[in-house]
């Protein structure tokens, strides 16, 4: 009887010496060590853990962050000359009024003082007049940012914006944009609040325009041939030498419009429904 509860106890013993040998426990699991490497006090290194850390307005000057974890981290005012961030994990970053010149991961960018990438925390960001050519905004939070003014062009991703902005083409669409030579060749913006927009030498030829609110904005030598702009609202804007050959002007709103030197053909459908050329607004 002794015998055989020895020999189990013996047994017990070594299945838990065998499976803590290879890293397996029993019942709850500890924290990873990853979760208890945070902290948000450390000094900078390479993998360093900074995760959901508030880091506003640190010194991070010359700092190596290469690798870090940046997820969730706040770092509105930070200043990042020199800072090495190739690698680092920026998903969902909150920034502004970041200074310097840091060496940011790929498809990152500094831009306005805020950190611009996929996956960037950039709600409420005032991004007016900033050249956002080319960037990399897939998963982005952009919602109640500042756009206007906003250049684009070649943008990539699928951002949550604004009320009344989307990406067309590559391109952020809203009110006020810059869209000055644009190409947007059979874009779909019906609808869309364009008002005060800068379409000068953008090629709307064959976009939908219909019913958009093109009130303010600026289609000075902008190619609109065959495009649809029944409907719209073009109080105030300016049609200087636009292309308007075989375009849908029928029930378009053109008070104060200026319509010097525009371009009409016998295709073109002007806004009282008759045929082109329009020579009466």
């Amino acid at each position: 009887m002794h015998r055989l509860t020895l020999t189990r106890w013996s047994g017990l013993v070594v299945l838990l010496l065998f499976t803590a040998g290879f890293g397996v426990t029993l019942g709850t699991l500890a924290p990873s060590a990853n979760a208890l490497s945070v902290n948000c006090h450390a000094k900078p290194h390479a993998g360093v853990n900074f995760a959901n850390c508030n880091l506003t307005g640190r010194d991070l000057k010359n700092a190596n962050l290469e690798n870090a974890d940046l997820m969730n981290a706040n770092l509105k005012g930070a200043d990042l000359q020199g800072a090495q961030m190739s690698g680092a994990h920026l998903n969902n970053v909150s920034s502004g009024s970041v200074v310097g010149l840091p060496i940011l991961p790929a498809g990152w960018d500094l831009i306005n003082g805020y950190l611009v990438g996929p996956g960037a925390n950039l709600n409420g960001a005032q991004l007016s007049g900033a050249d956002l050519y080319g960037t990399n905004i897939v998963n982005a939070r952009i919602s109640g940012a500042d756009l206007s003014f906003v250049t684009s062009g070649l943008v990539k991703g699928n951002p949550t914006l604004p009320a009344g902005w989307k990406l067309v083409n590559g391109y952020l669409i809203g009110p006020d944009a810059n869209l000055a030579f644009a190409s947007l060749h059979g874009a779909n913006l019906s609808h869309t609040d364009l008002a005060g927009a800068k379409f000068f030498s953008a090629n709307l030829a064959k976009a939908n325009l219909s019913h958009a609110d093109l009130s303010g904005a600026d289609l000075s030598s902008a190619n609109l041939s065959s495009a649809d702009l029944s409907g719209t609202n073009l109080f105030n804007a300016n049609l200087t030498s636009a292309n308007l050959s075989g375009a849908n002007l029928s029930g378009a709103g053109l008070s104060q419009t200026n319509t010097t030197n525009v371009i009409t053909n016998g295709s073109t459908k002007c806004p009282g429904a008759e045929g082109g050329p329009c020579h009466t607004w």
